[in-house]
């Protein structure tokens, strides 16, 4: 398609390809759309049960499919001399914005000392998951992905040494 001068419906059909990819990796790893205050108004347990499917769920999406997502499209457009990574991250904008959503309403809902530890493992996680996150998420682009992900993690710090209660 590049070859004879389709470049933009290229990148179209690829991102619409892909994109719709990523959209079925969420539902097969059973990752529901939340709002932060769908995420607030949770019961503990329901909420903590969540929790630890985010951390499962956040390190395959993470070092697994978006990786794999940054490499394919590397793969496929280097070649082609397509400059910048508007197509990647329309692919996987939305898995990310979703998938960190939850944790950044987790970072700024209500305090309780029986949430402390499964905040301070969704921390962990996060904290552990940003060098990954700042190679798959590494050109101009994306940093604002990566804002996000630093964001997060100032939340939760603000979190500890502001207290709980």
């Amino acid at each position: 398609m590049t070859t004879v001068g389709y470049d933009r419906e290229c990148v179209q059909v690829y991102t619409d390809a892909r994109k719709a990819a990523v959209d079925v990796c969420f539902r097969h790893l059973r990752v529901e759309k939340l709002s932060i205050s769908g995420v607030q108004r949770l019961e503990w347990d329901a909420l903590e049960a969540k929790i630890r499917r985010w951390i499962r769920v956040a390190r395959v999406y993470v070092r697994i499919i978006f990786a794999s997502e940054r490499r394919l499209y590397e793969h496929i457009f280097d070649d082609l001399g397509i400059a910048n990574d508007a197509p990647f991250i329309e692919t996987v904008k939305g898995g990310s914005i979703q998938l960190f959503g939850f944790a950044e309403a987790i970072s700024i809902g209500r305090r309780s000392p029986e949430k402390l530890f499964k905040i301070l493992d969704l921390y962990d996680t996060i904290s552990n998951l940003l060098p990954d996150i700042a190679v798959v998420f590494l050109s101009k682009f994306a940093e604002s992905i990566y804002l996000l992900h630093e964001m997060i993690i100032h939340n939760e710090d603000c979190t500890f040494f502001l207290g709980w209660g």
